[in-house]
């Protein structure tokens, strides 16, 4: 109860950043006064910001993910302010903003995929569908001169053209869409 009193403090003090450098301030902060690990700080910062600003359950999701990857991938060529924990909570706070508004939430998120080798937001790249997978394999195939792999190629073709000449949704009737 105590850590949440104190981060409503936090998250009161900051109310002029963007959400997600609320919340990495606010972890920070909780890290310093109430020695918390970076999880639980960064666990009650979001919980303590969704009851005050009701913010649907993904943003608070994306909100939360940013404001983590600020924590993890921010703070390139300083570190975090933590040493500041000797300072007054006020003059605290205010190196806590100071430090999270210098971060570049655009490059922190690129940061954070390129470390988990994924596109954005640090997810994987998608998988070849099987259907482009069979393809390019027949392609492969014609291409050392398989006969029936070319066949095979020219009636996917055909079938391809047929498709695109067929009216579209929009040309027809709304009556036997």
């Amino acid at each position: 109860m105590v850590d949440e009193a104190t981060a409503a403090i936090a998250l009161d003090a900051l109310g002029d950043l963007p959400a997600a450098k609320r919340i990495a301030a606010a972890t920070l902060y909780l890290q310093s006064t109430r020695s918390m690990n970076r999880e639980a700080a960064l666990s009650c910062a979001a919980r303590v910001y969704a009851d005050r600003l009701g913010p649907t359950p993904g943003g608070l999701k994306k909100v939360v993910s940013e404001g983590r990857a600020i924590l993890q991938f921010g703070f390139f060529e300083m570190r975090p302010p933590e040493a500041a924990a000797d300072l007054p909570p006020h003059d605290l706070l205010c190196v806590l903003e100071t430090a999270v508004r210098r971060v570049n939430l655009r490059e922190v998120t690129r940061a954070r995929a390129l470390a988990f080798a994924g596109g954005r937001g640090g997810r994987p790249a998608a998988r070849a569908s099987a259907a482009y997978s069979a393809v390019r394999k027949l392609m492969g195939l014609a291409e050392a001169g398989d006969a029936a792999a070319r066949a095979e190629l020219t009636a996917i073709r055909d079938l391809i053209g047929q498709a695109a000449a067929l009216p579209h949704r929009a040309d027809r009737p709304a009556a036997s869409r």
